[in-house]
């Protein structure tokens, strides 16, 4: 087929096995799509003691993966306000090195994120003439302007130099294209797969997680974060008396968990749990499990966690931010809000019509199938790129 060469520096490693766990599907159906794979997910150099220090342990090679991965080590200057574009510098230099490790020329770069990762490649791409693209996430791109001008322009270089832009929706290639309007961009979800969610078990689930069979399951998924409106979250469940609902949470970071499980604890009404740094297996299941998907965030580009809600047939609550409303069909699919609604989202909690619910799931469903918003639906439009780009380029090379 071809040989892509990916950096990920948001990808799972021995020691954080939740890290960019979408980088890591996104590769692994481009591998199970017949494309020759090898990543490197560079990590920081760490220090002898402290509380990076465990960062020395992961490897320099992975073998754990479909496909190999490196893991060349960069510096990661702090302050990240006053220095994170040195930081993309760095990992530049680590790039060079690792590419000289390979036993072939890529045919194709590929930065599983603009920054830093696309920027480490974009030198590369020019010096060997390898064509470059990247993908463009909400991250990034909603921090943008909060960046200093050196890693601003880095972001840029990396657009400028990516042949193609591989965007999540529509929202986050008008925000590529507000940075460099000459950009060459193309919108490739990411997605879920349906057959990886164990919805015919919900029943069985429910008893295996402890979960009253009678009560509302109501699942939270992200990072315990105001960005992601856990804060408001809480306003909601301090005034609500959900006798009916049973809410779960899960995180893998955030400075919120606390808050969360003390108003769980302290509540007469209130029911559920908070979970943390749950596998991604078990996270399907509380998926398959849940009655109803709430993610009250206040920005976002295409989140990951609403295409697995609509893979498990469950219908999401959630905000206008970013590119939800490209995925949400409102009043058909779930319903949305605008960010920051308290009232409304205690409204909505309040009057939650549970008897529409297993339909407004199946819909969700259908409606992620028919848009091909899977992993292998992903990786075959990338796929389709790289192949168009690389048969562009031979043809320039005849000529």
């Amino acid at each position: 087929m071809y040989r892509l060469a990916a950096s990920a520096v948001n990808h799972p490693d021995q020691l954080n096995q939740l890290w960019g766990v979408f980088n890591h599907r996104s590769l692994t159906a481009l591998w199970r799509n017949g494309v020759t794979v090898d990543a490197v997910v560079p990590r920081p150099h760490a220090p002898p003691v402290g509380p990076f220090s465990e960062f020395r342990s992961i490897p320099s090679e992975d073998e754990s993966f479909p496909y190999p991965v490196s893991h060349p080590r960069f510096w990661y200057y702090l302050p990240k306000s006053l220095w994170y574009h040195r930081s993309g510098d760095s990992m530049a230099a680590a790039l060079k090195r690792w590419v000289e490790t390979l036993e072939y020329s890529p045919d194709v770069f590929h930065g599983c994120h603009l920054y830093p990762d696309g920027y480490a490649l974009s030198e590369l791409s020019e010096r060997d003439r390898i064509p470059l693209t990247t993908y463009a996430h909400g991250t990034i791109l909603n921090e943008y302007t909060s960046f200093n001008r050196g890693t601003q322009q880095r972001i840029e270089t990396a657009i400028r130099s990516s042949s193609v832009v591989f965007c999540s929706g529509d929202s986050i290639e008008r925000s590529v294209r507000a940075i460099v309007p000459t950009a060459t961009t193309r919108v490739v979800p990411i997605g879920a797969d349906p057959a990886n969610f164990p919805t015919e078990h919900q029943a069985s689930l429910r008893q295996e997680l402890d979960v009253p069979a009678e009560m509302t399951v109501v699942l939270f998924c992200g990072q315990y974060s105001r960005q992601k409106g856990v804060a408001d979250l809480i306003e909601v469940l301090r005034t609500l008396r959900g006798e009916s609902l049973y809410f779960v949470f899960i995180g893998h970071g955030g400075a919120l968990r606390d808050d969360v499980q003390e108003l769980l604890d302290t509540s007469d009404t209130l029911h559920g749990r908070t979970l943390w740094k749950v596998p991604p297996a078990v996270v399907r299941q509380w998926f398959a499990v849940a009655d109803l998907f709430i993610l009250p965030s206040h920005a976002e580009g295409r989140p990951t966690v609403i295409y697995e809600a609509m893979a498990s047939q469950t219908p999401v609550l959630t905000t206008t931010v970013g590119g939800i409303p490209e995925q949400v069909e409102d009043g058909v699919t779930g319903w949305l809000l605008e960010p920051g609604d308290i009232s409304g989202f205690r409204s909505k909690l309040t009057t939650l019509p549970v008897e529409t619910l297993p339909e407004m799931g199946r819909a969700a469903e259908t409606r992620l199938r028919r848009n091909g918003w899977t992993w292998d639906g992903h990786a075959r439009r990338l796929r389709d790129t790289h192949m168009e780009m690389i048969g562009q380029e031979l043809k320039t090379q005849n000529i």
